[in-house]
């Protein structure tokens, strides 16, 4: 006989928009990755997820309401969820941040999965248990190499040791001041492309050598931004719409805004933000996380909190 019971288990993970990395590839997923650094964005995925015995199993996954599909949440459905044959699960999953742009979004997406998973199933594991199934997910189906250990634990976040949880190492960077995010959606752009095509792996892993070493000469917000500049002009796949944007942030005032992969953004600190807000998109914006406004032109412009704690792992 079928339970009509449900299993119901919630998780949640940042954004994050990676600064400069270099790639590390390995026949062992758990110990590829990245090394660099980016920083973690409030308004990233929040999961809800229910699981029911059914005589029709299956997984459902949804995104803001709209059926969607990933292959990165599946890998984590059949490799966390014994028997996933016996079960109709429905994943629920919200987010301000678009994408297939550079918000770290299948990341948040993989690794939120993986908690709302292990809650709803009682499983028992721990973070650095969950968080690698994410991670594996990732490097596997080519959406990600850094974005899952970036997510867990938040904040301005340093990369030492390529790999995933248990194996890399990250930490916190510290920092002063009260700073938001700004960023704009440009144009998509594949993380498979950037991570396997050869010519932008080399030059990637230039540069972000270069960067890397900068950045620990001196571990400030603004020399994060800086490096980030130099490393994604570098590497030289922005397109005209991009540069157009970053324009629109100097000329508003921005210091060093970058571009990553199909986004631009940048950190302003929070004194400065409503002036900044009024210069890109005029009144009528708030000034608050999670506020989203309409640039001239017909662009998003998102407001973002740096998330300082990773993911909900206690609290739900």
């Amino acid at each position: 006989m079928l339970t009509s019971e449900p299993l119901v288990g919630e998780g949640y993970a940042p954004g994050h928009i990676t600064g400069f990395f270099m790639i590390h590839r390995s026949e062992d997923p758990i110990r590829s990755g990245s090394t660099g650094a980016g920083v973690c964005i409030s308004g990233g995925v929040r999961t809800r997820l229910i699981a029911r015995e059914a005589k029709s199993p299956g997984f459902e996954l949804r995104c803001n309401g709209s059926p969607t599909t990933s292959p990165t949440c599946e890998y984590v459905v059949s490799n966390m969820v014994h028997e996933p044959e016996k079960y109709a699960i429905i994943a629920e999953q919200e987010s301000i941040l678009p994408a297939n742009y550079g918000y770290g979004v299948s990341g948040a997406s993989s690794l939120s999965l993986a908690i709302s998973i292990n809650r709803a199933f009682g499983l028992g594991k721990r973070l650095i248990e969950v968080a690698s199934v994410a991670h594996i997910a990732e490097v596997v189906n080519e959406t990600g190499l850094g974005d899952v250990m970036a997510e867990t634990i938040g904040g301005l976040e340093l990369r030492a040791r390529p790999g995933g949880p248990g194996v890399g190492v990250a930490k916190q960077v510290p920092f002063d001041g009260d700073y938001a995010i700004i960023s704009t959606p440009v144009t998509e752009f594949q993380t498979r492309i950037m991570i396997t095509e050869h010519r932008l792996v080399s030059r990637i892993n230039q540069l972000g050598r270069t960067a890397l070493e900068a950045f620990l000469e001196s571990q400030t917000v603004e020399n994060f931004m800086l490096q980030s500049r130099k490393f994604w002009d570098g590497v030289g796949i922005s397109n005209g719409s991009i540069r157009s944007v970053l324009r629109r942030y100097e000329d508003a005032g921005v210091e060093c805004p970058s571009a990553k992969k199909g986004i631009v953004f940048a950190v302003v600190d929070r004194d400065r933000l409503p002036v900044v807000l009024k210069r890109l998109v005029g009144d009528g914006v708030g000034s608050l996380a999670h506020s989203i406004a309409v640039m001239p032109g017909g662009l998003r412009l998102i407001v973002s909190e740096i998330h300082r704690s990773g993911v909900e792992w206690e609290s739900v």
